[in-house]
């Protein structure tokens, strides 16, 4: 598996000449066309439309193209040739909305597509606290030996504060856990700013009304913040009752506490 650059994952399509015409150039570029029938397979309705907004990789998916002959293609209907010239066809295609691309063997089903968008995230959100922790440290360290104000330090060296500094440093790069105790200290405050019983309510409640699903921690954390993923696409869960529940809740601790809400209905 191979992580690939961002890349644009939506695509809003515009006809200023009316529905109708939009609807006719469909017929001579594929790639409308499929997202004309993804819309469709969905019960949506796209006949009396100026707009199209759809995903670039369902459109991918469903046809079979590279990402980038995809995109070359609708920016394509943005112009239109007349005897060599090239003029405005009164179409505006805007690709929107960086997402991740991973390069893997064989398709992946929308369970795998979820767990691929778990590691990636656990791998950032991982260098992120451990940046987050070591600039803390930092600024702990510095401010434990610094001085209210520069004339105290500008006349002789406080040779306290000098060991006290090379101390710190030097146990700064000896001790192995001090970024995971800071984010454990982190961590604990933010839980405890969150409201744990009715989130746990609510992971029992999705819990019992979709028993057919299969949810993980992440997932059901992203429904409650409204993000969307493969595997639990917005234009389905927009209108359940639990999308964008508690986007006010730290989503981290959604997270562990819909984890050993999962655990416990396991039992």
């Amino acid at each position: 598996m191979k992580n690939l650059p961002l890349s644009y994952i939506r695509c809003k399509i515009t006809s200023y000449k009316g529905p109708l015409f939009l609807k006719q150039i469909s017929k001579s570029c594929p790639p409308l066309a499929i997202a004309y029938a993804l819309k469709e397979k969905f019960g949506k309705s796209v006949k009396s439309a100026n707009e199209l907004d759809f995903s670039i990789f369902e459109v991918v998916a469903a046809i079979g193209w590279d990402s980038g002959i995809v995109k070359k293609e609708l920016k394509n209907l943005e112009w239109k040739n007349s005897n060599g010239k090239f003029f405005k066809s009164g179409i505006n295609v805007d690709f929107s909305c960086l997402g991740f691309r991973v390069l893997a063997p064989g398709n992946m089903n929308a369970e795998q597509l979820d767990s691929t968008l778990c590691n990636l995230y656990s791998i950032s959100y991982n260098q992120e606290t451990k940046s987050l922790s070591e600039l803390k440290n930092c600024f702990e360290t510095f401010m434990s030996v610094s001085t209210s104000t520069i004339l105290e330090c500008c006349d002789e060296v406080n040779l306290e504060l000098c060991e006290k500094l090379k101390k710190l440093v030097r146990e700064y790069f000896i001790v192995d856990n001090l970024s995971s105790l800071i984010q454990k200290n982190q961590e604990e405050i933010i839980l405890n700013k969150t409201d744990k019983t009715r989130v746990a309510s609510d992971v029992n409640r999705i819990l019992n009304s979709y028993i057919d699903c299969k949810f993980t921690a992440r997932a059901i954390a992203r429904i409650f913040h409204g993000i969307e993923s493969p595997n639990f696409p917005a234009y389905v869960w927009g209108r359940s009752p639990f999308w964008r529940i508690h986007i006010k809740s730290d989503f981290n601790a959604i997270c562990k506490v819909a984890q050993s809400q999962i655990i416990s209905n396991l039992k």
